[in-house]
């Protein structure tokens, strides 16, 4: 902004993000709907963090593919959209 002649700064109307690959679970791919081996879950030795179904599997006995209503939600979608 300028006035007579001086320039002034505008003051930042909303706070920066500074995160680099950030979130706690990887995106979801078009491969999801083909799973995950049953050794590979959160905290595991064979886990590799490349799947989201990974990141939300806690033990070898939790579902191998993610359901399709909580993929949606977690990528933004309301509830339903993709039906």
């Amino acid at each position: 902004m300028t006035a007579n002649g001086l320039a002034y700064q505008l003051p930042i109307l909303e706070l920066g993000t500074y995160v680099i690959g950030g979130g706690l679970l990887p995106t979801p791919s078009a491969t999801e709907y083909k799973g995950t081996c049953q050794t590979r879950f959160l905290g595991s030795e064979h886990s590799r963090m490349s799947r989201l179904v990974e990141g939300l599997r806690t033990c070898s006995t939790d579902p191998l593919v993610a359901h399709p209503d909580s993929v949606e939600i977690l990528m933004g979608f309301p509830a339903g959209w993709t039906a």
